[in-house]
């Protein structure tokens, strides 16, 4: 049987498959091509990957100080973030409404002084002879500072101070007897409404000088300066400087 080689026609296309191949037709290997050496000049990823494969170690210590150096980076990026978040002013600052709101409190109790008076009188009559009177005096001293009382400009700020100028601790109500707990201990002779008013006026001072008593009037204040500090502190304010009138 005949063999029968095919062959390229010419040498041009002896060359073409060649080309593809890499070798020349007596098999000695040919240089690339213009436009294969192009290419990978593009892309030199593969160089990277080949010494990463030579060598592993190195390259694995080299990732890992990235991957920290990263991780650092961003830790303090959030917590630099987060800081500025947390620093604000919680400060209210208090308008001219709002002081007119506390100024409409109006009477603020702080202190209270349930009493008891025992009050008697006589009186001796031409004809009716001694008359002797005794009656129990009831009553609650209510002390605190009215806060309609307040003075124009009684309230100003400066950064984080609050300053307040209020007026004097005092007995809120002056009728504080309770008359329908008055009772008659002792009664006998004959006696006008008159004679009873001026009994009234007597425990009426009688209790007024117990209950307000310089002790009572010093507790007062000192309970004023507690709730009042705590309730201007809840508008944002630090320094909370308070006087009282005399």
């Amino acid at each position: 049987m005949e063999e029968h080689n095919i062959k390229p026609e010419n040498k041009a296309a002896e060359e073409q498959i060649s080309a593809g191949n890499g070798t020349t037709v007596n098999g000695e290997k040919k240089p690339e091509n213009k436009w294969i050496r192009r290419l990978k000049r593009l892309i030199p990823g593969a160089a990277v990957v080949k010494f990463a494969r030579e060598h592993w170690k190195l390259t694995c210590i080299v990732v890992a100080i990235a991957i920290g150096t990263a991780y650092a980076i961003t830790k303090m990026v959030y917590n630099t973030a987060t800081s500025f978040e947390i620093v604000r002013d919680e400060r209210i600052d208090i308008t001219p409404a709002e002081i007119r709101s506390i100024e409409e409190i109006g009477e603020w109790e702080f202190l209270s002084v349930n009493m008891e008076e025992l009050v008697d009188t006589t009186k001796k009559g031409f004809f009716t002879g001694t008359s002797t009177l005794a009656r129990i005096y009831k009553g609650t001293v209510r002390i605190g500072i009215d806060m309609h009382e307040c003075k124009d400009g009684w309230l100003t700020t400066q950064g984080d101070t609050l300053r307040a100028s209020l007026p004097a601790i005092k007995v809120l109500d002056k009728n504080f007897i309770d008359e329908a707990n008055t009772r008659s201990f002792y009664e006998d002779g004959s006696w006008t409404g008159n004679d009873k008013e001026r009994m009234y006026q007597k425990a009426r001072r009688m209790m007024l000088q117990k209950g307000f008593s310089a002790q009572n009037r010093k507790k007062a204040e000192e309970t004023a300066r507690q709730q009042l500090t705590k309730f201007f502190r809840s508008f944002g304010y630090n320094n909370v400087e308070l006087t009282f009138g005399k």
